[in-house]
């Protein structure tokens, strides 16, 4: 856990860097799908450095995601920021202790390898949908600009 945090600080910092100088919309559409990819592969990595080298990564890439969806989505409903803010928070703590709970419970019936590729789908499921809110969004009218 204390690799997926570190990854998650460095990413901030990283991603705070790059969001100055370059479009973040690029590292935002990809990430979730890089986290797919290694939350799927997880199970059939071989040795501890390699497993703990992923929980990093994943830490990492959704360090890029979560600035970079709510940066999106106060910038389409300004109005709402101070929700949109407290929503995400929240769902980010709720979903932390219910993941931990849930996982606790289910490894005792399924094994872990098969709940870190099932969980995949989650961030599948993300960038999918980032995908296609980017490719959908209408353009900036004239009168809006």
């Amino acid at each position: 856990l204390s690799l997926f945090w570190g990854g998650m600080t460095a990413g901030r910092v990283l991603f705070s860097l790059a969001a100055l100088r370059y479009s973040t919309a690029g590292i935002y559409l990809l990430t979730p799908f890089l986290v797919t990819g290694i939350m799927y592969v997880m199970p059939y990595l071989n040795g501890t450095v390699q497993h703990l080298l992923a929980v990093g990564l994943v830490g990492l890439f959704l360090s890029f995601y979560f600035p970079n969806t709510y940066s999106v989505v106060t910038t389409e409903f300004p109005a709402h920021a101070t929700l949109i803010s407290a929503a995400l928070v929240a769902s980010i703590q709720v979903a932390t202790g219910v993941s931990a709970q849930l996982i606790g419970q289910l490894s005792a019936y399924v094994p872990l390898s098969t709940i870190f590729q099932y969980s995949a789908l989650y961030a599948l499921l993300a960038g999918v949908l980032s995908l296609y809110l980017h490719w959908t969004k209408p353009a900036p009218s004239v009168l809006n600009r």
